[in-house]
């Protein structure tokens, strides 16, 4: 099969976690190569504000960009993988 290549943007809610920054993308990148992915490239964002907030008590998230390649069947792999993970607020994962 052919790979391709793919842009994940990650929305964190890192109001509850104890652990740096720093292990929480680690985590993530880990389990996106467990997943079959290589990734290209880590962009951590920062902090920013949400244009519509849903939660009063959760007004802005942190924002992560990666960069990876993986087989087509990848991206469903990847938003059924974080979906019930408290940290991971929303995943928009588009084909470059």
């Amino acid at each position: 099969m052919r790979k391709h290549s793919y842009r994940a943007n990650f929305i964190l809610d890192t109001r509850h976690e104890t652990e740096p920054l720093e292990s929480l993308i680690e985590k993530i990148r880990r389990t996106l190569a467990e997943l079959g992915a290589s990734i290209a490239q880590v962009h951590n964002e920062g902090q920013k504000n949400f244009e519509r907030v849903v939660n009063r008590h959760f007004s802005s998230g942190l924002y992560l960009e990666i960069l990876f390649e993986g087989l087509s069947s990848l991206p469903a792999a990847i938003r059924s993988k974080f979906q019930l993970d408290r940290t991971v607020n929303r995943v928009l994962i588009e084909r470059c």
